[in-house]
Parts: structure tokens; sequence; C-alpha cells
């Protein structure tokens, strides 16, 4: 009988810390591959389906009993919470160069008690580290900071028209000058085309259309074609078009032109109608061998290219 070998236990584990902390940690490690918005289309549905299952187990142990007994103690925080916090992240935007007006909404906007708050503590209360007072405490700290803030938002732009003559920092003198700069740029810049598959017929359409001025970004799911067009400085996303998470990385909100050129019929067609509804104004061919199977897309409303 072979010795049995040692496993190593999963490093949030050896380290004390939690499940949830490994998860996290995994998605931000994931977060830095060109895999990510293919990862992110993929895993909505079930972000969608978790996050009410979360708060409303969340909801299911609060005690509004003990809420009302601690009211004073709960409105307090709440105040404290979602002041700090306005006043930091509007510093911050601040310090890096946005206006007044901005750096207020911002502020506003993300006052609220962030969610992995709730998570944090309902895994604290699981150990024993947290009471049941500070528990129903927080959560309502919480829910209440979530609840306040659609309301603050919508008075946002009101009170931001009060810091228009606020000045940039020093340091940031020229920041909004530049960023103004940029967008003007960016408006009247070439046109914007997405070449979705990159075999032959996605490298002849890119040659010609950066040849003609446009501005092409590719997406493409083959790894090693990924890497290859990134070393010779081309934009690429990596992943599936008919994703909406990739398509808006690839910028289909401001394309002009969006090329389906991938092989596989089932793929082009569901690509063709999300990217339709994502960019109706835009101009979309897609590339088929057979005729019948062109028509399909083409009553979709993309434009036909036989090959």
């Amino acid at each position: 009988m072979p010795p049995r070998r040692w496993v190593p236990p999963p490093l949030p584990r050896r380290s004390g810390s939690a499940a949830e902390l490994g998860a996290f940690l995994a998605g931000f490690l994931l977060a830095t591959t060109p895999a990510r918005h293919q990862l992110m289309g993929q895993l909505a549905p079930v972000r969608d389906l978790f996050i009410p299952v979360f708060f409303v187990s969340v909801g299911l142990g609060l005690d509004l009993g003990a809420v009302a007994s601690m009211w004073w103690i709960v409105l307090f925080i709440l105040l404290a919470v979602m002041a700090i916090k306005a006043f930091v992240i509007a510093g911050c935007a601040w310090s890096f160069g946005f206006s007044g007006p901005v750096s207020i909404m911002s502020g506003l906007a993300l006052a609220q008690a962030g969610e992995f708050t709730l998570l944090t503590v309902s895994v604290g209360s699981a150990r024993g580290l947290i009471g049941p007072d500070a528990v129903v405490v927080v959560t309502a700290v919480v829910a209440l900071s979530l609840i306040v803030t659609p309301t603050m938002i919508q008075f946002a732009p009101k009170l931001a028209e009060r810091f228009v003559r606020v000045p940039p920092p020093p340091w940031k003198h020229g920041a909004l000058r530049d960023i103004g700069a940029r967008h003007h740029k960016q408006e009247a810049g070439p046109l914007r085309a997405i070449i979705a598959g990159f075999g032959p017929v996605g490298r002849e359409l890119y040659t010609s259309l950066d040849q003609a001025g446009f501005d092409c970004t590719i997406i493409e799911l083959n790894p090693d074609t990924v890497a290859k067009q990134r070393g010779l400085g081309r934009r690429v996303v990596y992943g599936d078009a008919a994703n909406p998470e990739v398509l808006h990385e690839a910028g289909i909100e401001n394309a002009d032109a969006v090329l389906l050129t991938m092989p596989d019929h089932n793929a082009m067609l569901a690509a063709t109608q999300i990217v339709r509804a994502a960019a109706p104004g835009a101009f979309v061919a897609v590339r088929s061998g057979f005729l019948s199977r062109g028509m399909q897309a083409t009553a979709l409303g993309a434009r036909l290219r036989r090959r």
C-alpha cells in the first residue's frame, strides 16, 4: 500500500480566513486574465439568482423589535457611516482632478454600506465573534443605507450645483482640460469597427478596415490568437461575441460597424441578435457559407456576405 501523501489545506483555511474570502480572492485573480469578461457573462445568471436569495436570508434574520429598541444607535451609525464615506470618496475624486459637482455626486452615490459587510457579519456571527445585538445594528444600518441611496442620488445633482466653482487641486490643475480634450478627440475620432472571429476572413477585413482608417477591435475565443494579436499591438477582447459582457468590453455602444465572421452558424445567429439589440444604429454584417443560413441572419437585422 503506497504511503499517503499530505495535502496542504487551501491558503484561506490555513490563514484562518473564511471560504468567502477565498472565493473573493479567486475572482480577484481571475479578473487579471483575458477570460474575465467571458466568465462574467457566464456567471451573470447565477449571480442574479443568488443575490436575491442572500438578501432574503438576511432579511429573515432581522429582528424589527430589536431594531426599534435601538433605533437611536442605528440612526447615529447610519449617519456617521454615510457621512464619512461620502466625504472620503468625494475628497478622493477631487484630489484626482475631478470637478466639484462630479466629486459630490460620486460621494453621495457610493456612501451606502457595502453588501459585503452583511457577509462579514454573518460569518462573524456564525463563529461567535459578533454578538446578536451588533448583528442587528449592522444589518439594519446596511439595509437602511441601501434604501436611502436611490433618494440621495436623485437629489445629488441639485446639491452638486453648489460646488460648481470649487477649483481643482493645485497638483491636478490641468486634469479637467486634459479629460475634455480627450473626450473631444474621441468624438471626432475615426469610425469604430468590431470584428468577431479572427480567421482568414477576419484578418482580411481587419486589413481592409485598418487601411481605410477604422479603429478596429477584435473578439476572439482562441487564446493563442489573442496573445499573438496583442503582441502586435492590436486591441483584442477574449470571449464569445454572443456574451453581452464581452461586447461591452469591446465597446459595442460606440461601434459603427460589427462584422461577425465566426464559422459556427448558431453562434453567429445568437451574436447577431444580441449585437442588434445592443447597437441598433450599427452596421452589422455576417459571414455565411450558405444563402439559406445567411437569410436567417438578415431576418435578425444583419447584412450578408457569402464566403
